[in-house]
């Protein structure tokens, strides 16, 4: 058990994890890719020009136009 010293330490500390485990932590459920990994992987096969970039996402994972 973590115990926080104060609600700052708490919300780097979760927010530190919660990118580890979206954007670097592998799945088994997405063959072995991180979530990252596979959302860029589904969304490239969805689009038309797949040789096109990706739209920017922020570091809240929610797609910035």
């Amino acid at each position: 058990m973590h115990v926080f010293m104060d609600g700052r330490e708490a919300q780097e500390i979760v927010e530190e994890w919660r990118l580890e485990y979206n954007e670097f932590r592998p799945k088994e459920r997405f063959g072995g890719k991180s979530l990252a990994m596979f959302a860029a992987t589904a969304a490239s096969s969805l689009r038309p020009n797949a040789s096109a970039p990706l739209p920017p996402i922020n570091a809240n994972g929610i797609l910035s136009l």
